[in-house]
């Protein structure tokens, strides 16, 4: 602390005011300190204040000081009541899922030793169905480390989690391709029927193993090429705050990116829902109305 003391005996021109009584400390001006060395002052003058004086209210420092120490506890409480955080978020997607992926990979896996039996397996709507059921199975798999984040299967910030992170890009390209696979292939195998249905003459010159392998590749290449963009503008950054691991995803802002990005999204919402989901609507309704509501019809003409 910086004081001038001053004692009235040493000053010969103030005899009368000459006591026993050593003089109050006496401030020296701040004015030549830079402003670090202000704000220090001025706290170690509020700590030795203290022992005499009760600390004013209306302080701006200190009040600065709460402020900041609110918006932390703040922002440290809507983390721990964060959608992640809550224990039905971790039943429902964390061992919910779990239990739901091993049912369906247990499903899958005897549909597939049942449909690659010799008696049913080279017909193309068993190819199609054991095709899809792959999809299927290979997206589960690919979600299945989310699922073991979530129940804290390794603990947040270790070498595990860093490696999940690194692997998250990968994660979402190959959980993208699948689940896109398997929407089309659904329409393949709908699309099949409603030819048998419809135009029963042309339905064996159309659905053949080679225009069946024509359409995988085209799905796949399709595929592959929307679920580019989670792999290339996807990156993820893992802090410290409030003693949590917290990730940052983060998407590129260039203006280039920031336009693909909007292509992306609205190919992805038309090519990967609204199309197939609008085929399958169709080609249902019609099949239901060619089978049950105009089945004498749909009889004669067969006989």
């Amino acid at each position: 602390m910086f004081f001038i003391k001053e004692n009235m005996n040493n000053n010969p021109t103030d005899k009368f005011n000459q006591t026993d009584e050593e003089s109050p400390p006496i401030f020296a001006p701040l004015l030549t300190l830079d402003p670090i060395s202000r704000l220090m002052f001025h706290i170690a003058a509020t700590n030795t204040s203290s022992s005499t004086s009760p600390p004013s209210e209306d302080d701006p420092l200190q009040e600065l000081i709460d402020r900041i120490n609110r918006a932390q506890l703040e922002e440290c409480d809507r983390l721990a009541n964060s959608c992640e955080n809550r224990p039905l978020y971790t039943w429902l997607v964390g061992y919910g899922f779990i239990f739901v992926f091993l049912l369906a990979l247990f499903g899958n896996v005897v549909n597939l030793l049942i449909y690659n039996s010799d008696h049913i397996k080279y017909y193309i709507a068993i190819r199609m169905l054991c095709t899809r059921l792959l999809m299927n199975s290979l997206t589960l798999i690919f979600v299945l480390p989310q699922a073991l984040r979530i129940i804290s299967a390794w603990e947040p910030g270790s070498n595990i989690d860093e490696i999940y992170w690194s692997y998250y890009p990968y994660q979402i390209y190959f959980v993208n391709l699948f689940g896109f696979c398997a929407m089309w292939l659904t329409v393949l195998m709908t699309a099949e029927c409603y030819l048998h249905v419809f135009f029963p003459s042309h339905s064996k010159s159309l659905c053949t193993k080679r225009n069946l392998s024509r359409s995988y590749l085209i799905i796949l290449s399709t595929g592959a090429t929307l679920a580019l963009m989670y792999k290339f503008n996807r990156s993820v950054t893992l802090t410290t705050h409030c003693n949590r691991v917290i990730p940052s995803i983060h998407a590129s802002e260039d203006f280039i990116m920031i336009c693909l990005e909007k292509i992306h999204t609205f190919a992805n919402l038309l090519l990967a829902i609204v199309v197939p989901m609008g085929l399958l609507l169709f080609m249902a309704i019609s099949i239901l109305w060619k089978l049950v509501l105009k089945r004498t019809d749909f009889v004669s003409h067969f006989t």
